[in-house]
């Protein structure tokens, strides 16, 4: 239906936000539905990472539509992004405890280091790829994340 659009629920949860949220708070949201007939991800981003859905022949595509973060202007306005789902495709959404998850030297694990991550790995199923995901930035920390690190993962069927 037209009120679960993401544009349009991303503009009411802002909306909500901006009248219950200190002035000095504001909040990431990404959104999505799936359309299972059609195979489209319709989504809506509001500061959050773009996820990332990898192709089965390892092309990329990144929705970057949506606005800025939640709770600061009641007035913003969102857009929305529609992606073809085939078979065979992983999407991720993720938060930047993953991204940034930091060294021992202090250096981050970083966008691109994981994306090349998510290329690799592509052929797993979604349990597997969170799993090698996991693995590997918990090796990359030493085990210790200075902030939440969180991961979904889907396969296409």
């Amino acid at each position: 239906t037209d009120e679960a659009r993401p544009e349009r629920v991303t503009r009411q949860v802002n909306r909500a936000l901006c009248r219950h949220t200190p002035t000095d708070r504001f909040v990431t949201f990404f959104y999505a539905t799936i359309d299972t007939g059609t195979g489209t991800l319709t989504c809506s981003n509001a500061g959050h990472n773009p996820p990332i859905l990898i192709h089965a022949d390892g092309s990329v595509s990144r929705p970057t539509t949506g606005g800025m973060v939640l709770g600061i202007l009641d007035s913003n306005t969102y857009s929305q992004a529609e992606l073809p789902l085939r078979s065979g495709d992983r999407l991720l959404l993720f938060t930047d405890g993953i991204t940034e998850a930091g060294s021992h030297e202090g250096r981050e694990f970083g966008d691109d280091r994981f994306l090349e991550l998510v290329q690799a790995h592509r052929h797993l199923s979604a349990s597997e790829l969170l799993d090698a995901v996991f693995r590997q930035v918990s090796a990359f920390t030493a085990g210790r994340f200075a902030d939440d690190a969180t991961l979904i993962a889907m396969a296409i069927k």
